[in-house]
């Protein structure tokens, strides 16, 4: 999935380069002007999901862990 995700914002990034360089140098369509500011929310989308679904996987690692060392604390009490 990181593959994924690194794949689609590097072509994100040479779009909004390319159109960017275009629009600077003379201007562009109404089309190619849609598809930069397209482009450009679609990176800072991906950006913050990217990010919110890091901090999601690293909550639920650590409601594992806990539960975890609660049964294994829990395991040892009944062994003694």
């Amino acid at each position: 999935m990181t593959f994924m995700m690194a794949v689609t914002f590097t072509a994100l990034s040479m779009t909004i380069v390319k159109l960017s360089k275009a629009f600077i140098a003379g201007g562009l369509s109404i089309g190619n002007t849609l598809q930069l500011i397209f482009a450009v929310l679609l990176l800072a989308l991906g950006v913050i999901v990217a990010v919110q679904g890091v901090k999601n996987c690293s909550k639920n690692r650590k409601k594992k862990q806990r539960l975890h060392n609660s049964i294994l604390q829990s395991n040892q009490q009944i062994a003694v």
